[in-house]
């Protein structure tokens, strides 16, 4: 007769084996693999630390842009509102990545 917690050690080590094989490790990726990860071998709080950690941006290029842009947009002297100003914000980073890719395909074609 099989025990709960034997059965869980069971299902966990099923869990490792399949999950640590390289082939799963390298189409699988990381954020995927911890929300499958829910086993008794591995705690909840391990599981939200991991995909917090995961969750975080390789750089802070993108937030160092949107603050530059927003410097452009306000100054001491402007009296717009954050709203309006963040939608500003918005479209100006949509602009520049419009442009961005009408550049890119004409390289291409030209």
């Amino acid at each position: 007769m099989l025990y709960a917690s034997e059965i869980g050690d069971m299902k966990s080590e099923y869990f490792f084996e399949c999950f640590q094989k390289k082939e799963v490790m390298k189409t699988l990726p990381a954020v995927k693999w911890w929300k499958k990860a829910p086993t008794p071998a591995v705690s909840k709080g391990m599981i939200e630390l991991a995909k917090t950690i995961l969750g975080l941006p390789a750089s802070t290029g993108a937030l160092e842009r949107c603050f530059s842009t927003m410097g452009n947009i306000m100054c001491h002297r402007s009296k717009l509102q954050v709203e309006k100003a963040g939608k500003l914000c918005s479209i100006s980073n949509s602009l520049k990545v419009t442009m961005e890719k009408a550049n890119e395909s004409s390289d291409k074609t030209g």
